[in-house]
């Protein structure tokens, strides 16, 4: 995730990535990537998740991830990633991602990009619309996947979610935002509170709204629920 400068600063079960058509829902496709023996060849095998599907625009994906260990990603909500939410580029885009959010009940709170080191919060859930540039950005740690984000893309990220940007172009950024009234911290692999960060994401409750679509964001995240 991203976060603004004004902000405070044993095997692992098989990860499933779900693909939905972003209007009524329908045509659900659901591929288990069983995890690799090592890190590397499971990064490698879901690096490239358009590669397998044609996501047309305004579609999305639904990604479960494992527990990542020193990040414990997230039991009971998917990571969603809209690809082409919104056309254009540049500031304008950049309004119209915040008027989205905020229609929806999630109020922007910043214009950055993506911090290039591993963190996840665990006191708010968290979704960014890129508006210029592109990144690389690698979600969920080693447990995870690498994903490419392009101009209109958008990622909503549940808390205890690791996220971080490998690469990207020099003029990458992103609107970022969270459900109204939460408080944002930062969790880091070499500052993390782990036992007490898990039960504050449990105690989360699912956003009424979803910031893009503004339907019930129950329709991807609570109908997805024991699903992995």
């Amino acid at each position: 995730m991203l976060r603004s400068p004004r902000l405070a600063e044993s095997a692992a079960p098989a990860a499933i990535c779900c693909f939905f058509d972003f209007a009524g829902m329908s045509g659900f496709r659901a591929a288990r990537l069983e995890r690799s023996s090592s890190t590397r060849e499971l990064n490698a095998h879901a690096a490239h998740p358009r590669r397998s599907f044609d996501m047309e625009p305004a579609s999305h994906e639904i990604h479960f991830l494992p527990d990542g260990g020193w990040c414990p990603n997230n039991p009971l909500f998917p990571l969603v990633i809209y690809r082409r939410a919104l056309d254009g580029e540049g500031e304008t885009l950049a309004e119209r991602f915040e008027e989205l959010f905020a229609r929806h009940d999630w109020p922007p709170a910043w214009r950055y990009t993506i911090f290039d080191y591993a963190h996840y919060h665990s006191t708010s859930h968290e979704v960014i619309g890129v508006y210029r540039g592109e990144a690389s950005v690698r979600l969920g740690d080693a447990a995870g996947f690498t994903t490419r984000l392009h101009v209109g893309d958008v990622l909503l990220i549940p808390a205890g979610v690791s996220h971080e940007r490998l690469q990207s172009s020099e003029d990458f950024h992103g609107v970022g935002a969270y459900p109204k009234g939460c408080d944002v911290d930062e969790q880091r692999r070499e500052r993390n509170d782990r036992e007490d960060s898990v039960r504050r994401i449990a105690a989360l409750p699912i956003p009424e709204r979803d910031p893009v679509s503004g339907e019930s964001l129950r329709k991807i995240w609570g109908a997805t629920q024991g699903t992995h």
